[in-house]
């Protein structure tokens, strides 16, 4: 996805909170009755009257859809889940004024769960406009359940009274909502030191990709630092780890701390215009290889750079982290060679949302590479060893009849766990590989593919003297 969209979406989707708070004054549920609710569920009936109201411009001025979107509080512990829907009787409209209008597969389906303020709220559309024609009455059973049994009465109760008021004329079974207990919130605690109050000076670094970052005392002086005189000692590299924030307040995020450097500065202990730093970055996307699992991909839908921190100056009890180099020449004699082992490789664009078979959009947040139900790529593998077997993983919304021919020989399909297909081929070649997808398509949405993974066993000698790190 584009990382600079990603971060006008996130900012207009905050902003666009606040006029709607603004209007929640305005929102009545004249239309929908409660039959019942309690501390398991809620049961509520839509009364269609003049389906016009519930039309609803989805692409331009051709193409429509009929929803009633509906508000329903949920207990802080529990997961709300559809029981049962129903409908009778038939409502007449012209149609004929809204162009395309579509007809849902679906009488209604729960959409949305935040949590706002302490409490959760579950966003419900309803459908009217079911196969082909108005329903008069729809009634939608939805069931609370309990993960860990019943309603949380442990939790805090809520003093809010400004949020209070919007909810009662958002929520439908506000009554019942304003009971339950908020889920417990926790204390703020002390704001810790910052990291960049050891320096008063600090420089940052943009990286792109991964690999190895040379700086020299030509771009340090660029950068306005003085480097007459400069000590090779007092050049320190920090990092906060190169991930996105968590989500949760409570999930701790990664320290900010100093790297291992190579400074090159002929041996005379001062950091001059020619001589240089040494160090890895790693890249805002990146494999994880944690030592109790496989190998895991990490993609940051915030930006596509990573960050480094540079200083010469501070106050600091240690002398700067630098990389040793070590002699690792065998001693004696050797019972093993390895000559080759297993890289892992992700190929993938952010090009395109999907949209379900009502031409709504599933969600703003997973971008997809392409809608062919035909597709073809290519990527250089140049230490590939032929032969050997390799593990292909796409992740695509499709049918489950799908192919990849690799170099145009049949993958064979080892297994799925929709939304991911597993495959395994031994026809990778070193240099430039074929990809070529079949992807099985319902008729009425195409496929979306997302990306393909590659784990392959790769020869350990450079290719053109260059390390795949």
């Amino acid at each position: 996805m584009p990382k600079e969209f990603v971060r006008y979406i996130t900012v207009a989707l905050l902003f666009a909170l606040l006029p709607i708070v603004g209007i929640a004054s305005s929102i009545f549920y004249d239309d929908v009755k409660i039959l019942s609710s309690n501390d398991n569920g809620i049961n509520f009936e839509l009364n269609i009257e003049n389906p016009d109201k519930y039309i609803i411009s989805i692409s331009g001025d051709s193409v429509f859809s009929a929803v009633r979107t509906i508000l329903l509080g949920i207990p802080n512990n529990a997961e709300p889940f559809i029981q049962n829907v129903s409908s009778d009787g038939i409502v007449a409209s012209d149609i004929s004024n809204y162009g395309k209008l579509q007809s849902s597969s679906r009488l209604a389906e729960i959409v949305n769960i935040k949590l706002i303020r302490g409490r959760k709220v579950a966003t419900v559309n309803v459908y009217p406009y079911y196969r082909g024609s108005f329903r008069k009455n729809i009634e939608v059973s939805i069931s609370f359940v309990y993960p860990d049994g019943r309603l949380n009465q442990m939790a805090s109760i809520s003093d809010d009274k400004i949020f209070e008021s919007i909810y009662k004329h958002t929520i439908l079974n506000y009554n019942q909502f304003i009971k339950w207990p908020i889920a417990i919130q926790l204390k703020a605690g002390k704001i810790a030191q910052s990291p960049f109050t050891v320096s008063q000076n600090w420089y940052r670094i943009r990286t792109i990709n991964e690999g190895l970052v040379r700086i020299s005392g030509q771009h340090l002086s660029l950068a306005g630092i003085s480097i007459d005189n400069l000590v090779s000692d007092s050049i320190r590299i920090f990092y906060g780890g190169g991930e996105p924030i968590p989500d949760r307040n409570s999930e701790p995020v990664n320290p900010f701390e100093e790297i291992s450097i190579i400074i090159e500065d002929n041996g005379d202990g001062y950091f001059n215009r020619n001589d240089y730093i040494l160090f890895f970055a790693e890249g805002a996307d990146r494999w994880r290889y944690p030592a109790d699992s496989t190998p895991v991909y990490m993609e940051n839908h915030y930006t596509d750079a990573n960050y480094y921190w540079l200083t010469v100056s501070g106050d600091f009890s240690q002398e700067g982290r630098r990389i040793i180099t070590v002699n690792g020449t065998p001693s004696g004699l050797t019972d093993t060679i390895i000559t080759t082992g297993r890289f892992n490789r992700r190929i993938h664009q952010n090009n395109i949302l999907s949209i379900d078979s009502n031409d709504r959009l599933r969600d703003y947040f997973e971008w997809y590479w392409t809608s062919q139900a035909h597709f073809t790529f290519y990527e250089s593998l140049p230490n590939a060893i032929p032969g050997t077997a390799a593990d292909i993983t796409i992740r695509a919304i499709s049918n489950p009849n799908n192919y990849i021919f690799i170099n145009s020989s049949n993958a064979v399909l080892t297994g799925s766990n929709r939304p991911r297909y597993f495959f395994r081929t031994d026809n990778l070649v070193a240099g430039l590989n074929r990809f070529s997808l079949v992807l099985d398509s319902s008729t009425t949405t195409p496929p979306y593919f997302d990306y393909c993974e590659i784990s392959y066993i790769g020869d350990l000698t450079p290719s053109n003297e260059i390390l795949d790190f």
